[in-house]
């Protein structure tokens, strides 16, 4: 994942309750920093995420926590 690139950052794990984000750092290729907005706010936010594998399949998944 490089820098620039667009993600979607999806809550809850509902593909329905996504928002565009874009990736602002990267962390050796195994965490990627991505400013977003909030699903139900306007709020622009940094969340970093961890990439995962499940399946053979590589993602990046994490928690958001932001008041």
């Amino acid at each position: 994942m490089k820098r620039g690139t667009f993600v979607a950052v999806c809550y809850d794990g509902k593909w329905g309750r996504r928002v565009q984000g874009e990736v602002i750092k990267t962390h050796n290729g195994h965490h990627i920093t991505v400013r977003h907005k909030l699903y139900a706010d306007d709020e622009i936010v940094e969340t970093r995420f961890r990439r995962m594998r499940r399946n053979g399949r590589r993602y990046f998944a994490g928690w958001a926590r932001h008041a």
